[in-house]
């Protein structure tokens, strides 16, 4: 008997060591649990950080794509109105370019300017107004084309800007023509 109290002593110990043990083992299961818990717990607030930065992304990129369609169609119709103002240009640079020549064959036609002219009252003797009757309608046309001189106030008054003013703002359109009589 004495034998079978030792047997069941030293078994005693042994399942005591055992529950030791597995104690131990339970405490460090329940702290790496603990651990392991910590660790999930912080993987999911990094995962619903990650989550709304990823929303604000999606949205940021949502807004951005419709900044970018609205600012394509925005380029899309300056280049439009780029494209009608350069079409206008073109057709006004043409439309000046073959004024211009108009002019230069007009100023450089044989048209001799009058320099016998020694007063302002020498303008009477145009063919518009010499040996003719003074009348309302002659004297308003020649106030109306005097004042159009307003217009080249600080300007050299040369040859081809006298023979311009002749031509196209003469008296009459033939005043280079009646130099002659």
């Amino acid at each position: 008997m004495e034998e079978d109290l030792q047997q069941a002593r030293q078994k005693i110990m042994e399942l005591k060591l055992e529950i030791q043990q597995a104690n131990i083992r339970i405490n460090t299961t329940s702290t790496q649990l603990e651990t392991s818990q910590l660790k999930l717990a912080e993987t999911q607030e990094h995962l619903n950080s990650t989550k709304e930065i990823l929303e604000t992304t999606r949205e940021n990129l949502v807004t951005k794509t419709t900044q970018l369609a609205e600012t394509k169609y925005e380029l899309q119709v300056m280049g439009n109105n780029l494209t009608h103002t350069t079409e206008a240009l073109a057709t006004k640079t043409t439309q000046l370019a073959d004024i211009r020549q108009e002019l230069e064959v007009a100023i450089n036609k044989e048209c001799q300017v009058n320099r016998t002219v020694e007063s302002t009252w020498d303008l009477l003797y145009s063919p518009e107004f010499s040996n003719e009757i003074l009348t309302v309608e002659k004297l308003q046309y020649f106030t109306k084309n005097i004042e159009k001189l307003s217009y080249f106030v600080g300007v050299r008054m040369t040859d081809k800007i006298i023979r311009f003013l002749k031509l196209y703002h003469g008296f009459r359109q033939d005043a280079c023509e009646d130099q002659g009589d």
